[in-house]
């Protein structure tokens, strides 16, 4: 009887990086708010089922713009509608910038809490999506209509 043959290791799995996640087609990319409506938001790859791609998931920091304005934002129900729009809720970290919002906006555009309820197109979005791939993943500003500009920023995995 002659020995076993030998068992070759596998070879190892390369890392997925922020680029493998952004070179897929924009509408397999899934945007997810943490589970604090803080300012964080999470990128990552979905299957043809909808289920997030295990090791594809990346966290960016989200900030807005209104005009000369610079703000923190906190984000809840972040989801992509049936036509790759990304809708969701916003709300100013700054107490007074939430506050101006809140006097800025239309009663219409805000939840009875008085979050900004919004809408990036698909369009913005994809835009957003080829700026973050000339930046190699780490930013990007996207057009949220209206004046108001949202900024990404990465922060890891």
């Amino acid at each position: 009887m002659s020995p076993p043959a030998p068992v070759r290791p596998t070879a190892p799995v390369r890392p997925t990086t922020v680029m493998d996640t952004l070179s897929v087609p924009s509408n397999k990319l899934l945007f997810q708010n943490s589970t604090n409506n803080n300012n964080i938001i999470f990128l990552s790859v979905r299957d043809d089922a909808g289920k997030v791609i295990p090791n594809t998931t990346y966290k960016y920091k989200i900030g807005g713009s209104y005009s000369f304005f610079d703000f923190n934002v906190n984000i809840r129900n972040l989801k992509r509608d049936d036509k790759g729009n990304l809708i969701g809720e916003a709300l100013p970290s700054n107490s007074m910038a939430a506050s101006a919002m809140r006097s800025l906006i239309p009663k219409q555009n805000l939840t009875t809490d008085g979050w900004l309820m919004i809408k990036i197109p698909n369009q913005k979005l994809t835009e957003g999506i080829q700026s973050l791939k000339s930046t190699k993943g780490q930013t990007a500003d996207i057009d949220a209509g209206q004046g108001i500009n949202v900024t990404l920023q990465y922060i890891g995995k």
